[in-house]
């Protein structure tokens, strides 16, 4: 992480661009605590990954404001695309019960989970916009390979052959990378069509 944000100010990302995971940890890297004098809290909740039992968020949240604004700020933001996520949703209740798209060995229903959050900002993202579309975290792939014109993971040969495994043994077709799962998207939705082909302006930095 410190590699990515000294690489970002110092202009060494690669120009052809690539994909870049930006996420906090056991102990924030700026060396920041919580704002809580106590000194309980403070030795306890040092973490900026958002993550329940030792991050504080607060610190989660100015980790994230401090990538934004760096990227942001940079000459890369013409061509970024800052999805934000989690990887599971802390257990907090949803009215919407989770699809299942697949079944194990066993038989036992694989749900795509409990809703989590996803924003998607860019000079190219529409604005003051929900997308409505179905989607997990395989859906990050998928836009990934729509950028880069990058085959399905799921296609790749040692994951196909495990998919047509889990056809012939468990009659499962989709045990496998969920870009292959059909019924999901790739979050292109999160886009303007307009600012994509050039006849709207990109969104500003400050916007």
């Amino acid at each position: 992480l410190a590699d990515f944000f000294a690489d970002l100010a110092a202009r060494r990302l690669p120009p052809e661009g690539g994909v870049f995971y930006v996420r906090g940890g056991f102990r924030a890297i700026s060396g920041e605590l919580p704002a809580n004098p106590s000194p309980s809290v403070r030795a306890r909740f040092r973490g900026d990954d958002d993550h329940p039992g030792y991050a504080d968020s607060e610190l989660s949240e100015a980790l994230l404001a401090r990538a934004i604004n760096a990227i942001a700020q940079s000459p890369y933001w013409e061509q970024s695309v800052i999805l934000i996520t989690y990887d599971e949703s802390g257990g907090f209740y949803d009215h919407v019960p989770p699809p299942s798209f697949a079944r194990d060995p066993a038989g036992r229903p694989l749900s795509a989970g409990m809703r989590v959050p996803t924003i998607l900002i860019s000079p190219f993202a529409r604005v003051h916009a929900i997308s409505h579309e179905q989607s997990d975290h395989g859906s990050i792939l998928r836009l990934i390979e729509a950028i880069f014109d990058l085959p399905t993971l799921a296609d790749l040969p040692e994951e196909h052959a495990a998919r047509e495994q889990g056809k012939a043994r468990y009659g499962e077709p989709n045990l496998a990378p969920s870009d292959g799962v059909a019924g999901f998207g790739s979050l292109l939705s999160g886009f303007d069509p307009a600012r994509l082909n050039g006849t709207a302006p990109l969104l500003p930095p400050a916007y």
